[in-house]
């Protein structure tokens, strides 16, 4: 390990400094409570919590993985990994007033360079038991996987997140992160519960990085293209005789603006992408941009790589947890169409089926099954890294050291569907090994 690999960046230092004086008071103030609690048997967010009335929490992830990929812009390959450690608190400021603030440190994948993300920064006010108001930067309520787990490796039980709904910075093709106004309304009818969420945020964007891979960017400072997304989410818990069962549906309107600064193309049977850079590799999960050239007679081409792209998302999930049965089922769908060049619609849809089974509230084997068909003559997921259609199959076992920590192994497998810019599909495989904790 050389000397580079284990430099901090400025920012990092800024944020140690408090932390470690944080650490270093408790350590100092560990006799005073010890009649009180122990530091084991109350946990380390709680104990902060009694020390600076502050509610700190957080989640860490680290192990191995292996895969037969030859994509060498793949995050994790055949590697140990740290994948990323994430602190959130949210400090009672009385008076109905409420913040929340997730900080996530992770190594950057290609200097190696560790990085700081305000994963969420948001304040709220409630305005009655049933409505609270946030503004800032949120978690996108979609379905039930971004909002339920998210960063929190520790609480999902298989390894991997479903491919497409990965983050935009991994090039999961969903908008899950947001900056904007996000209203949060519940209700009871008896037994049953139900969730009511809206929101109004600033729309989305399609990058191009310095190694021309393409990916969303949600405006987090500003709003490049001055148009808003507006989403919505509806979720029944059920009671009675139905505990355990969730269905909800979501959908989400924006208008998404290619900003890659090169060309991309469509036409009937497919089409392009060009970022001007001969090591982009855009769509093809293998590193051959030659091979993504169609037939683009009577196609359109969008000069200075700029497109804007009508996104309407809708999507349905069906969860069931209850006498040790684990069941996520989500679909979403996508309608597509061209700002510019009107006439042109594309639809594609994606989704997953996740089975596992409690033994004893310990250990859970666990499948999953995903398939998505992104449809190859529409800009926004041809421009995209991971906008190809594939199918995915996993299976894992994870074991509940305590409450707090758990070992899962997964293996599975992603075929990219053979489709009219290359002559057949290609696939690799995955072994992912991982140790996960919360606090």
């Amino acid at each position: 390990m050389n000397d580079e690999t284990l430099r901090l960046t400025p920012n990092l230092k800024r944020f140690l400094r408090p932390l470690a004086g944080a650490l270093l008071c408790t350590l100092v103030a560990l006799p005073t409570f010890a009649e009180e609690k122990t530091v084991d048997s109350e946990g380390g967010g709680e104990y902060l919590e009694k020390l600076t009335g502050l509610q700190l929490h957080g989640f860490a992830n680290m192990g191995w993985a292996y895969d037969t990929s030859t994509d060498n812009h793949r995050k994790y390959s055949r590697d140990f990994y740290l994948n990323n450690f994430d602190v959130y608190f949210n400090p009672d400021l009385g008076n109905r007033a409420r913040f929340l603030a997730e900080l996530v440190f992770e190594p950057d994948a290609e200097s190696q360079q560790p990085t700081i993300d305000a994963e969420r920064l948001q304040a709220g006010y409630v305005v009655s038991k049933y409505l609270t108001a946030w503004i800032g930067r949120f978690h996108t309520p979609l379905g039930y996987y971004v909002i339920s787990y998210h960063h929190g490796m520790q609480l999902q039980t298989a390894v991997e997140k479903p491919r497409f709904v990965d983050f935009e910075d991994h090039y999961g093709v969903l908008p899950v992160h947001s900056n904007g106004i996000w209203l949060n309304g519940n209700f009871t009818l008896g037994e049953q519960r139900f969730a009511l969420m809206g929101w109004v945020s600033n729309s989305d964007r399609l990058v191009t990085d310095s190694d021309g891979f393409t990916s969303l960017d949600f405006d987090m400072a500003r709003n490049d293209n001055h148009k808003l997304a507006y989403g919505a989410r509806l979720n029944w818990v059920a009671g009675g005789k139905l505990d355990g069962l969730q269905v909800g549906t979501t959908v989400l309107s924006e208008q998404i603006d290619y900003m890659g600064g090169g060309d991309v193309s469509y036409g009937a049977n497919g089409g392009t992408v060009d970022n001007g850079n001969a090591n982009q590799n855009v769509g093809q999960p293998q590193g051959n941009p030659s091979s993504n050239v169609w037939d683009n007679t009577n196609g359109n081409i969008y000069k200075n790589g700029t497109f804007s792209s009508n996104f309407l998302l809708y999507g349905l999930h069906a969860v069931y947890e209850a006498h040790g049965i684990e069941f996520l089922n989500e679909f979403y769908g996508f309608h597509n169409s061209d700002v510019l060049h009107p006439g042109p619609s594309w639809d594609s849809y994606a989704g997953f089926s996740q089975l596992a089974y409690w033994i004893n509230g310990i250990s859970a084997p666990f499948v999953r099954f995903e398939r998505a068909f992104f449809n190859q003559n529409d800009p926004y997921f041809l421009s995209q890294y991971n906008g190809l259609p594939y199918t995915k199959y996993a299976l894992g076992y994870r074991y509940n050291l305590n409450d707090s920590s758990a070992l899962k192994l997964e293996l599975s497998r992603t075929s990219f569907n053979a489709h009219s810019n290359t002559n057949s599909g290609q696939a690799y495989n995955d072994v992912h090994f991982d140790y996960s904790i919360r606090f």
